[in-house]
Formats: C-alpha cells, sequence, structure tokens
C-alpha cells in the first residue's frame, strides 16, 4: 500500500472531473489516466509506462507493473508526493495538481529516475530502459 496523501489522490480526480464538465472532448483521455484508477501510484504508473512506451515502442502492458512495483513503497510514494507538492508550490505556470500530473515533464523523469533507481539495485535491465 502506498503513502500518498489520500487528498492529493481525491483532489486530482475532483481536477479530472471538473475539467470533464467543462471539455467533454478530454473524458475519455482523463477517465483511462485518472478515474478509473484505484490509487495515486497506479495512476502515475500507468501515465508513466505509457509515455515510455509510445516513445520507445516498449509494451505498456509490459513495463506497468514493473513501473508501478518501483514506485509503490513507502519511501518512494512519500517522495512523489513531495516532489508533486514542491512542483506546485514553486512552478509559476503549474496551477493544479492535475496539470503537474499531466503535463510537467520535469515530474515525470523524476519518476521515471525513482523506478528505474529501484530497478537498478535490483539488478535488472529495465533499470537501463528507464
Amino acid at each position: 500500500m502506498n503513502a500518498v496523501d489520500n487528498n492529493i489522490w481525491t483532489k486530482l480526480q475532483s481536477e479530472a472531473e471538473d475539467y470533464i464538465k467543462s471539455n467533454e472532448d478530454y473524458k475519455d483521455f482523463l477517465e483511462s489516466l485518472v478515474l478509473s484508477n484505484d490509487d495515486f501510484i497506479s495512476s502515475i504508473s500507468l501515465k508513466l509506462s505509457r509515455d515510455l512506451s509510445q516513445a520507445w515502442s516498449f509494451s505498456e502492458k509490459k513495463l506497468f507493473p514493473s513501473i508501478l512495483q518501483a514506485l509503490n513503497t513507502n519511501d518512494v510514494s512519500k517522495a512523489i508526493e513531495k516532489d508533486l507538492n514542491a512542483v506546485i508550490s514553486r512552478d509559476p505556470a503549474t496551477n493544479t495538481i492535475l496539470e503537474t500530473f499531466l503535463f510537467s515533464k520535469g515530474f515525470s523523469a523524476l519518476q521515471a529516475y525513482r523506478a528505474s533507481n529501484y530497478h537498478w539495485k535490483k539488478e535488472t535491465l529495465l533499470s537501463y530502459f528507464l
């Protein structure tokens, strides 16, 4: 079980639902990345696996469990929460959790690094890919 504050997950879901109300065209996109997931770590793991599979033609279905495993540890999930709060508080171009989650390349790169570091410590080849 991850340690990300449930308020962040609730706020991310709420922001996605609010955005859908005014932008119906994004419903499928936001439902698949945010609203259909059980928790924040599952959602960020899915986003990273999609981003990386598109960039490298690597199967999202194969990446997702490995990224989820890496990010779903207490220390890593707490660090992700701190990263998210830091981006929101320090980046004047970012106003919401949803914007940071979906579009911040720096935030995504840091989470990919965290997953890579986890797999590097386990001495897996995947760490080099991530």
